[in-house]
């Protein structure tokens, strides 16, 4: 019996504790979006600032726009892009984020990220945090962003 009420109170949170979002084992989705591999550095020694890499997948055959981030970690989240300026890499704010119908818009890198900066606490390799991202038409989602070591290219880090 134990069995069944384990599955039925976990089906019962994905019905309602995410409304317009579901969680899927490659990403959450919301609208005709899908947001996959949320995935930050640790920060360096003490440093409260960090950065959110992930990818966004337009499966709709609208437009949509990110226009808004957040987290629970404190300080602010901020969309920003790096860019190249008489041949000295800036970074400048971002936003909102196109994303067009059947298109695919990675955030990584030396590119497009989520800025964090004021945290309560620096980022801390193994750690999960809470991203929320507001889209102009598909609306708002939660994802759980995996912290990777301070030197790490992807979410993937450590996988064959």
């Amino acid at each position: 019996m134990k069995p069944f009420l384990i599955l039925f109170a976990v089906l019962l949170f994905s019905v309602f504790a995410l409304p317009g979002q579901t969680l899927r084992a490659d990403g959450v989705k919301v609208g005709g979006l899908m947001i996959m591999h949320p995935w930050a550095r640790a920060s360096a020694g003490e440093a409260k600032v960090g950065a959110v890499y992930l990818t966004v997948v337009n499966n709709s055959s609208k437009l949509d726009r990110l226009i808004m981030v957040g987290t629970d970690r404190g300080g602010k989240a901020a969309l920003h892009n790096h860019v190249m300026k008489s041949g000295v890499m800036m970074m400048e704010t971002a936003g909102p984020i196109e994303i067009k119908p059947g298109d695919r818009v990675k955030f990584k890198p030396g590119g497009l990220h989520v800025m964090l900066s004021g945290l309560k606490s620096p980022l801390r390799k193994g750690e999960l945090f809470k991203l929320r991202l507001s889209f102009e038409n598909a609306g708002k989602a939660s994802v759980d962003v995996k912290v990777m070591s301070v030197g790490a290219k992807s979410a993937h880090e450590g996988h064959n």
